[in-house]
C-alpha cells in the first residue's frame, strides 16, 4: 500500500465518522433541547435576551408565551442547521474521494456565510424579544439591540479560506491545460 493510498483511506475513514457525528447532531440537538427545557434543566431566561428589569416566570407562563419563548429561544440556533447540513455534504464528500472539489469550497463558503447569519439572527431575535413577549403579556414594555460578532468573525474566517480553495482549484486547472 503506498502513502498516497493510505491517506486517502484515512481521509476516507475520518470523513464517514464525521458525517456520522454531524448527522447524530442535526437530529440530537433539537431532541436534547426539548428534553431539557421539559425537565426545566434550561433557565429559559438565560436563552432569550431579556433586559436587567424583565423577568421569565415559568409557571406564569400562558401557552401563547411558552410559545413565543420557544421560538426566540431557538431562533438563533435555527442557523446551525444549514451549517450542519453543508457539513454533512462535505463529509459526504470527503467520503467519496473528492476533497478538493470546487464543489466543496462553495460548501465550506456556505458555512461561512451561515454562521455569519447565526449573529444576524441573534441581533434579530434581541429586537423581536420585547414586542413579542410584550404583546403575549411576558413582560413590561422593552426594546433591546444586542450586537453580536463572534460567530460572525469565524463565519469570515472559513469562508476567507473556502474563497482561497476556489482560487487555488482554478489556478490547478489553469496549470493542467498548459503545456
Amino acid at each position: 500500500m503506498t502513502h498516497n493510498t493510505q491517506t486517502e483511506v484515512q481521509i476516507r475513514q475520518w470523513a464517514a465518522w464525521l458525517r456520522r457525528l454531524t448527522l447524530a447532531l442535526a437530529i440530537l440537538s433539537p431532541l436534547v433541547f426539548l428534553v431539557l427545557l421539559w425537565f426545566r434543566m434550561i433557565a429559559l431566561s438565560s436563552m432569550v435576551p431579556l433586559p436587567s428589569h424583565a423577568h421569565l416566570d415559568p409557571a406564569q407562563l400562558s401557552v401563547v408565551g411558552w410559545a413565543v419563548v420557544v421560538m426566540l429561544a431557538v431562533m438563533p440556533a435555527l442557523g446551525f442547521a444549514p451549517v450542519l447540513w453543508c457539513l454533512y455534504y462535505l463529509f459526504r464528500a470527503y467520503e467519496q474521494g473528492e476533497v478538493f472539489t470546487l464543489h466543496n469550497s462553495r460548501l465550506i463558503k456556505w458555512c461561512g456565510l451561515w454562521l455569519i447569519a447565526i449573529d444576524g439572527l441573534r441581533i434579530v431575535q434581541g429586537m423581536l424579544a420585547g414586542p413579542l413577549l410584550t404583546v403575549a403579556d411576558v413582560t413590561p414594555p422593552f426594546f433591546l439591540l444586542r450586537l453580536g460578532v463572534s460567530y460572525s468573525l469565524i463565519g469570515l474566517f472559513i469562508y476567507l479560506i473556502a474563497k482561497i480553495m476556489e482560487l487555488a482549484q482554478s489556478l490547478k486547472e489553469e496549470q493542467d491545460l498548459t503545456i
